[in-house]
């Protein structure tokens, strides 16, 4: 069975996309849609249509709060694996220094597993 290690370049990749989309919905979405071409409710097919207008309002309202959603969830998870990363870097400090005042105590680790076959000693 394999073992699951930490690897924190591909922590490091999965930040540069979070940010990447990040950016892509600070730098185009929001934009877009505050001042830009999404900010304009469609001028053909409302007028004379009861309750269109209230339901382009509607869901408008409703995009704008899921790309907000959205941007704040994804800095929750660019905070989370900082922290991920910082708590690996301290265990991973944390562990060296235990090491080496093991060694310190005058105890050495063997460089290699034993190849003595124990059973043909028996």
């Amino acid at each position: 069975m394999s073992q699951r290690e930490f690897d924190p370049e591909a922590v490091a990749d999965f930040q540069r996309i979070l940010k990447a989309d990040l950016d892509f919905i600070e730098e185009q979405i929001i934009p877009r849609m505050r001042d830009g071409d999404l900010s304009y409710m469609p001028a053909f097919g409302l007028e004379g249509v009861d309750g269109k207008k209230t339901e382009y309002q509607t869901s408008f309202a409703s995009t704008w709060t899921d790309v907000q959603n959205i941007k704040v969830t994804i800095k929750k998870m660019l905070e989370a694996l900082d922290e991920i990363v910082k708590q690996n870097a301290e265990t991973e400090d944390s562990n060296v220094t235990e090491i080496e005042q093991y060694l310190s105590v005058g105890e050495s680790v063997p460089a290699e597993a034993p190849t003595t076959n124990y059973y043909d000693e028996l």
